[in-house]
């Protein structure tokens, strides 16, 4: 777990996300860039497997952007 220094911020990221332990650059990312890299393998509550980037909104709130697919021909 990653936490604000600050005493008045209550902010906190988990390092572990849906199985998938986000590295230090990862955390360094999503804490200067507000996304971190695209995190594969990650593992949904009902059971399948997904990718996705986190990212952070100006209010420390973090949710998934899915990469977007490419049509098959």
């Amino acid at each position: 777990m990653v936490k604000c220094k600050d005493v008045n911020c209550n902010w906190v990221q988990f390092r572990n996300i849906c199985g998938v332990q986000l590295s230090l650059v990862d955390l360094e990312a999503l804490i200067t860039k507000g996304k971190t890299s695209l995190l594969k393998g990650m593992i949904s509550k009902s059971g399948k497997k997904f990718d996705a980037f986190i990212v952070m909104n100006e209010n420390g709130e973090t949710s998934f952007v899915f990469p977007v697919k490419k049509k098959k021909r």
